[in-house]
């Protein structure tokens, strides 16, 4: 009996390092971030000597390079740093965290043992900041708390004001203590009351998106470590890059693309060449894919409003009034025997899809005489809605 056939080696070989291409990946040099990463150098430079950390807020959209930056740096403070400095370092990714209830729980489990973690509810919020306190003691020396997305607790800022004022407070004794707040959300540090803006914001740093120029750069630099040699066809990194850059500008998505496209060239059978095609072609599964976890997960309500304005989009020639919308989603809502919302609770559905980038809202303002109202347009092609929401039936 012959050997079995190994399925895996009979795709096109194209990897050199598939893992550069991944987004816990940290690079080994910072590109297009020089300045930033100097000035973050300089808020960083206390500990570095043993001095009390500066607490340090970084915001920008996501992709801009705030969280690659920081563990960059923070691997360099690590490196560099007086020997004598005891420094911990504790990460949380606050973007499951609604609240400071729950970002201070989820880190008490990270510093606890795994065996001995804490129930999400049921504990008075004093007795979880007082094991987060007595855990952050345990540890001793100078401890940076990194609080990436934090901007998902919402207003909820509490924690961010008592963490950097634990040791002023005497909550904790033994540690120097440091808060690095990051946030994809330009608007929340305006949201922050004055006296967490006063504490957590010592030292700031705004991270604006990458341009198309800057976004080749990284994109080739991963590139040439990612793929094996002439596995990229010309003028494929400045594409790719050309998408991000129309597209805010987002590194990590730029990256992302250019992995999709190098798993369908792996699998073309055409030959192990990355074109413009393949990147086309990785665009839309990208597309799709984002576009059927954002819908996949939405109310009946919202999934209708989505279809509606999809179909109506498909067969327009120009955005919609809502009124007009609001009669196709009843018809759609009749033919799926769905109840039918009223006009303004359809509208606020909309409001919803604008927020999640499925929609596109125009103002209009048209003076005394037509007074100011709004029209409506997909962001996602209707075909695509239709294939994720094929259960629903359209007039």
């Amino acid at each position: 009996m012959g050997k079995a056939e190994n399925p895996f080696t009979s795709l096109n070989e194209i990897w050199a390092n598939r893992d550069v291409l991944h987004e816990d990946y940290t690079p080994t040099e910072i590109l297009e971030r020089e300045s930033e990463r100097d000035k973050l150098a300089a808020h960083l430079a206390p500990v570095a000597n043993g001095n009390r950390p500066n607490n340090i807020f970084l915001y920008g959209k996501t992709g801009v390079g705030k969280t690659v930056v920081t563990e960059y740096m923070l691997g360099k403070l690590d490196e560099f740093k007086d020997p004598t400095v005891d420094l911990s370092v504790v990460t949380l990714n606050c973007q499951n965290c609604s609240s400071s209830y729950q970002v201070a729980v989820a880190l008490v489990n990270e510093l606890h043992d795994e065996t001995d973690q804490i129930s999400p509810t049921g504990y008075p919020a004093e007795t979880v900041y007082q094991y987060l306190y007595d855990e952050l003691d345990q540890l001793g020396g100078t401890v940076l708390v990194v609080l990436d997305e934090i901007d998902a607790i919402g207003d909820d800022d509490g924690l961010l004001y008592e963490l950097p004022r634990a040791r002023s407070k005497g909550d904790v004794e033994n540690v120097k203590l440091g808060v690095i707040g990051i946030s994809n959300d330009l608007e929340f540090k305006k949201n922050l009351s004055s006296k967490v803006k006063s504490t957590l914001c010592e030292k700031e740093l705004v991270f604006t998106p990458y341009d198309a120029t800057e976004l080749q750069t990284i994109v080739m630099d991963r590139a040439e470590s990612a793929f094996l040699d002439d596995v990229v066809q010309d003028g494929v990194i400045e594409h790719v890059a050309a998408i991000a850059a129309k597209n805010s500008g987002d590194a990590r998505q730029a990256i992302r693309l250019l992995r999709e496209a190098g798993d369908l060239a792996k699998q073309s059978e055409s030959g192990a060449v990355v074109t413009d095609d393949i990147v086309e072609a990785a665009k839309e599964e990208l597309e799709a894919s984002r576009i059927e976890r954002a819908v996949d997960d939405l109310p009946l309500q919202t999934k209708l409003a989505t279809l509606t304005l999809a179909f109506r989009t498909e067969a327009s020639s120009g955005p919609i009034r809502t009124a007009a919308l609001h009669d196709t989603y009843c018809q759609i809502a009749r033919e799926n025997g769905v109840e039918r919302r009223s006009h303004d609770a359809f509208r606020d559905q909309l409001d919803d899809l604008d927020m999640l980038g499925i929609a596109l809202r125009h103002r209009h303002n048209e003076g005394r005489g037509g007074g100011i109202y709004y029209t409506w347009e997909s962001d996602i092609a209707y075909g695509v809605v239709r294939d994720v929401l094929d259960e629903l039936n359209t007039p």
